[in-house]
């Protein structure tokens, strides 16, 4: 098979081929703003983003070098860092889901008046939801990458590089640390805490604190055999 071929053998063939096609077939970014996106009078944007057409941004600060695609809508008080992507349909900043019943057994509504803060090298798929926080902010760091059509409750917080696949539900104020992956359609409840280097299998639901370096799946999700180490 590999007779007449030139073959070059490298540690991460992945990576490799992420770097080859990277510096040989991506075009080079073009910032400017589309002239059918609506812009606040307030917000701050960096003079080299892109904003694609008929996007909405709202009393909000866009970081250098970051690209935001079209029909996006970022809310008030939402601040997206450096060199970020974000994709077509992406909502971040709208209100999380909280109510709570009155004397009369009426549902009344809690006013969401924290933000959203995006750090560096974040990337948000398509039709992704991220709620701003109730009183303080939902806090994404720097490096997290998130699929599309996840939604990403008020009050969370993802640490550095984790990983969100396509279909992830988070429940409000729950805490995700570094170097996690969580699969598709996996969901997770609201206020527990996810130590770093987590593995979290496809489909499941996680109901309790999961510690560092562990592997879980299943519904309610279970450790399983192996580390991330």
């Amino acid at each position: 098979i590999l007779e007449n071929k030139c073959v070059i053998i490298v540690n991460n063939p992945r990576l490799s081929i992420a770097k080859i096609i990277s510096g040989l077939f991506v075009k080079e970014s073009k910032f400017g703003i589309d002239n059918t996106a609506i812009i606040h009078k307030s917000a701050k944007l960096h003079s080299n983003i892109f904003i694609g057409p008929h996007t909405y941004i709202g009393e909000a600060e866009i970081g250098e070098g970051t690209i935001i695609y079209g029909n996006v809508y970022i809310y008030d008080n939402v601040k997206v860092g450096k060199n970020c992507i974000v994709h077509a349909g992406a909502v971040i900043g709208s209100d999380g889901f909280g109510f709570e019943k009155d004397e009369k057994g009426t549902w009344l509504k809690i006013p969401h008046i924290g933000g959203v803060i995006i750090s560096d090298d974040v990337e948000i798929g398509a039709n992704t939801c991220i709620d701003r926080g109730t009183l303080e902010n939902t806090f994404i760091s720097n490096g997290v990458k998130i699929d599309n059509l996840c939604h990403i409750g008020h009050n969370v917080t993802i640490g550095e590089n984790s990983i969100l696949t396509s279909g992830v539900v988070i429940g409000g104020s729950t805490k995700i640390g570094r170097n996690c992956w969580i699969s598709p359609n996996s969901t997770i409840i609201n206020g527990i805490y996810i130590e770093d280097s987590v593995f979290i299998g496809i489909g499941s639901v996680v109901v309790g604190k999961i510690k560092s370096n562990s592997r879980v799946f299943g519904n309610p999700a279970i450790k399983i055999a192996g580390n991330n180490k």
